[in-house]
């Protein structure tokens, strides 16, 4: 008896293991910090074009980790959450990227937040929601960045009501939503000149977790793609061990299809090797989604390429960290553009 209500309550336990809760979602409520959780992220990647409808690309991204606090210790510092942030811009025509990142604890007035409307300032960083729309100001080493973002499309759950699994592992998974099209505009100025952007197409992620390893060293290769026939299609591969890949298309009305896994192609064309660091990153690559009846899509190829290859950001905080974001054109069943995140394998 004892040993079949030991079995009877492990099956109970994998089964709620296998099966995470979704988020009792709500909004603008959820925009803001989900503190109970190990890390999180608000990511916006994007396309900008100025007056002479030259294009440009940006990357801006915080982040929020909970660390462990100090026994006994009394200092100010002792605080319960860090927060980074990342900067990246792309100049693909003239072969230009430039980069920068900071990071506090939330102590000392260094990270102000407030929930409703969200507001998150880190130190001369902030994002900010309110009055429907997004707005990034960042003084960075590079000049000022801003921009002024709007929904174009709904927003968009990824799995099962945001619960994205990142590998066979159910205890492996994410509560995860996009906003796959704002547009805006707004301008950078560096210390040489003022560039004023008049379109501004970006994608946001927002990320909310407690682990996404098991405890194993991963990477991933994440493409969010932005379509001329105005859908989207969002795919990654987590590497590490057997690779997992998952995705979402988004059709130009907003209606989502979680692709199957098995559906996946990726397949990397050419590398690079970062003359800075000796990491090698794909910088061009073939995407395959099969057809599936079953799910409602039909087979999708996309070639995809960046505008250059030297988009590699090097971070230190919460750890030593380099990885390549960049922009990236699409061509294949639509074209379009596209921006494409690869983390290396972490082994150390």
């Amino acid at each position: 008896m004892i040993k079949k209500l030991i079995l009877y309550f492990l099956s109970i336990t994998n089964w709620v293991l296998a099966n995470p809760t979704p988020l009792d979602w709500e909004f603008p409520r959820d925009y803001a910090p989900h503190p109970h959780f190990n890390t999180e992220w608000w990511y916006f990647t994007g396309h900008l074009t100025d007056e002479l409808d030259k294009l440009y690309g940006f990357q801006v991204t915080f982040f929020r980790h909970r660390i462990t606090l100090v026994p006994d210790s009394t200092s100010p510092f002792n605080a319960p959450h860090l927060y980074t942030a990342h900067f990246a811009f792309t100049d693909g025509e003239k072969g230009e990227f430039v980069y920068d990142h900071i990071y506090a604890r939330q102590a000392l007035g260094q990270v102000k937040l407030e929930n409703e409307p969200f507001h998150l300032a880190l130190k001369e960083w902030s994002l900010t929601y309110q009055n429907h729309q997004f707005e990034l100001h960042l003084s960075t080493i590079h000049g000022h960045f801003s921009l002024i973002l709007q929904p174009s499309k709904p927003m968009i759950f990824h799995g099962n009501q945001g619960v994205s699994f990142k590998g066979t592992d159910r205890n492996r998974f994410s509560h995860y939503y996009s906003h796959p099209r704002l547009i805006g505009s707004g301008q950078f100025q560096r210390p040489d000149k003022t560039l004023n952007f008049t379109k501004a197409s970006a994608w946001m992620d927002r990320e909310i977790f407690d682990n996404l390893s098991g405890g194993e060293p991963i990477g991933w290769y994440w493409f969010s793609l932005q379509l001329d026939n105005q859908s989207e299609v969002m795919l990654f591969q987590v590497n590490g061990g057997r690779p997992y890949y998952s995705g979402t298309l988004i059709d130009s009305q907003g209606a989502t299809f979680a692709v199957s896994g098995k559906d996946i192609v990726i397949r990397a064309l050419e590398t690079w090797e970062s003359p800075n660091t000796g990491e090698s990153y794909p910088v061009k690559w073939e995407i395959i989604v099969n057809a599936n009846k079953s799910k409602g899509y039909s087979e999708q190829r996309y070639f995809i390429e960046a505008v250059m290859k030297e988009q590699e950001l090097e971070v230190s905080q919460p750890y030593k960290l380099s990885y390549w974001e960049g922009q990236a054109l699409v061509s294949g069943t639509s074209s379009g553009k596209a921006y494409v995140e690869v983390v290396p394998v972490r082994r150390d």
